[in-house]
């Protein structure tokens, strides 16, 4: 847990009036609203620079004894610390709060609104104001100055809003401040910084053991590294997925009448000839492999039961191409042909399959006894990447394996994504990996990517069919889990860019992961670094997504006079002219950061000290001037 390092604090005699005329809704008065919204027990402080963590937490516990207890919140990307009352009504968070105020390190104390369902919402210590002009700017400036605020400047994405954090030397509080802004006539807007639970937020029973999304280092997520998830929650903000976007889920078959993924569920096939619609066999606890393949994938979110997919929004194609078979030499076996792989494969992209999830591979040792190889199945996931999605083309995503060897077969196919496992705490799955399993992801040349693959929380079969005897399974594992959770970001990324073809989601797939691990990314391969370990890095949900939707906007014809590549860079690239010019290289906020003349046809330009980020390139050739962008990806 970490503090939410915001640094203002109020003084005493206006902290009752802290929310002051804000609209926090368009009806109701805001002594109703506090009633209907807060408990009178949670405050949210924040703390100076110099104090520690362990500081702080004995800061809020020697408030005990003034009625108060320290509680930590922890949420994706912001952590702070919280106290409540032991006995809560208003006039005592009131006087708590000035207790608190009066400590030195103590900068900031403001009250925490909670809904019935534990989301909160709560103002921090920041305000932004956007002027309608260069001389309302000067009003607005000196208005914050005259109030006690500190550290005013411009915001860092946009330089026409003023940022400014207030001190406790303020004279108003930051609702207040804003209300008086706003009707000033000096801005266009202003408000004050708030943290809060969004809606996006999962309300399902068991997604606080779902590390693959948001990874909180809890003891019940197997005690990893917080945040070493593939930052799910945030692409949430863009897209939860979108009902047209189809996931095949190429598996054992799926549990049909699961609550958690019927609304999600389209009509299957059953490439093995059972003539279920996709639905598995029941006749042993590993029949329930495609079921928790497919809830990782796709399961409903928000219906407060169970768990979420990771395109919860996207839709499911269960199609089952083994089962679990008895043999008295070999005991209990998946069984499954080249032909039944071909079918499942072929029948999923040519009905509207965007992506398809397998978790399934085969042996080296067999391929002396393909006579022809495994043309089959290697022509379908290739007529898949070719002709899928109206010529787009439809991405096959295959696990790797779990045998600490090279990555299995089809995974290795040029036209498919070979996922390897990662723990909780962001390393290669092995045999010493942090989540103490025996047993080890497949790594190597033919490996891509690599995403969570330890006790993942998903769905089982119904009732005391599969893995438990209840309906969710919490520690399925393997590549087998990998897959279905790439195969989702795939899905976000085709749900938001419906448009993008199998090259170019693949690409942001790749160039999106986060080189973890500690890994030797050392090798530079077509969409980035590169490490035996993990491929191009674990997926990352929301980067993918960004460089996804970046690559949309930008148009398809290039410059007649100036041509970059590669675009999106890492290191370096280079431009080709025609003509002598000179090369500016910006920010989004338009703020010079190099500047090259370009003297020959082709210049290679050192970008490695430029963050990642996007970035306007402007070229002057010979009194023409053309513009462009370049994304910088490490």
């Amino acid at each position: 847990m970490r503090l939410l390092l915001s640094f203002i604090v109020i003084p005493a005699f206006v902290f009752s009036n802290l929310f002051g005329q804000a609209a926090i809704r368009t009806s109701g008065s805001i002594t109703g609203l506090m009633d209907e919204y807060s408990s009178h027990t949670h405050l949210m402080a924040g703390f100076t620079n110099e104090v520690t963590l362990q500081e702080s937490h004995d800061i809020l516990l020697s408030f005990y004894l003034y009625g108060m207890r320290m509680e930590e919140s922890d949420f994706q990307g912001v952590h702070f610390l919280m106290a409540s009352l032991l006995s809560p009504d208003a006039d005592g968070l009131k006087a708590a709060a000035n207790r608190l105020l009066q400590h030195p390190a103590v900068k900031w104390v403001y009250p925490v609104l909670l809904d019935a369902n534990g989301h909160f919402w709560g103002i921090t210590d920041k305000i932004y104001a956007k002027a309608l002009n260069s001389a309302k700017r000067d009003s607005v400036l000196d208005f914050l100055n005259k109030t006690g605020c500190k550290n005013i400047q411009e915001y860092q994405f946009d330089p026409s809003v003023i940022c400014a954090e207030l001190d406790k030397t303020a004279t108003m509080g930051p609702v207040e401040i804003a209300n008086h802004l706003a009707g000033s006539g000096w801005v266009e807007f202003a408000q004050p910084d708030y943290a809060f639970s969004p809606a996006v937020a999962t309300n399902d029973t068991f997604f606080k053991y779902q590390w693959n999304i948001r990874n909180d280092g809890t003891a019940f997520q197997g005690s990893g590294t917080p945040g070493a998830d593939m930052q799910v929650e945030d692409a949430w903000m863009a897209t939860t997925g979108d009902s047209n976007t189809l996931i095949g889920i190429i598996d054992s078959g799926t549990d049909t009448l699961h609550p958690d993924l019927i609304n999600r569920l389209l009509p299957g096939f059953d490439a093995t000839g059972g003539n279920k619609k996709g639905y598995p066999n029941t006749n042993f606890p590993e029949d329930g492999h495609g079921t928790s393949t497919a809830g990782i994938a796709g399961a409903e979110a928000g219906n407060s039961i169970g768990i979420s997919g990771v395109c919860p929004d996207c839709r499911i194609l269960p199609v089952r191409v083994f089962y679990y078979a008895y043999d008295t030499v070999f005991g209990l076996i998946p069984w499954s042909t080249g032909t039944w792989m071909a079918d499942g494969i072929n029948w999923a992209w040519q009905n509207g399959a965007d992506v398809l999830s397998n978790s399934w591979g085969m042996y080296d040792w067999i391929f002396p006894f393909l006579p022809g190889g495994t043309v089959i199945a290697d022509s379908a996931i290739e007529s898949a990447y070719k002709q899928g999605r109206g010529g787009l083309g439809t991405l096959s995503i295959f696990s790797s394996g779990n045998d600490n060897a090279a990555p299995l077969w089809p995974g290795r196919n040029l036209h498919a994504i070979a996922v390897n496992a990662t723990s909780m705490c962001d390393e290669r799955k092995t045999a010493t990996s942090c989540d103490g399993e025996n047993w080890a992801g497949n790594f190597g040349d033919s490996l891509d990517i690599s995403a969570p693959g330890v006790r993942i929380a998903t769905t089982d079969f119904t009732g005391s069919n599969g893995y438990n005897s209840g309906d969710y399974i919490f520690d399925f594992g393997g590549t087998s889990a990998s897959a279905p959770n790439a195969a989702a970001v795939l899905g976000l990324i085709l749900s938001e860019v419906p448009t993008a073809t199998a090259k170019e989601a693949r690409e942001a797939l790749e160039r999106g992961c986060d080189k973890t691990g500690g890994y030797s990314y050392g090798t530079s391969k077509q969409n980035g670094t590169w490490s035996t370990e993990l491929g191009y890095g674990r997926v990352n949900a929301l980067t993918s997504l960004l460089i996804a939707t970046d690559r949309a906007q930008q148009p398809k014809a290039r410059s007649k006079n100036l041509n970059v590549f590669p675009n999106p860079a890492s290191e370096f690239f280079f431009v080709s002219v025609k003509m002598r010019g000179i090369l500016e290289i910006t920010d989004m906020q338009g703020r010079e950061l190099a500047f090259f003349h370009l003297d020959s046809n082709q210049e290679k330009i050192d970008v490695s000290k430029l963050p990642s980020g996007i970035y306007i390139l402007t070229a002057i050739l010979e009194g023409n001037t053309e513009r462009g962008k370049l994304q910088v990806i490490r």
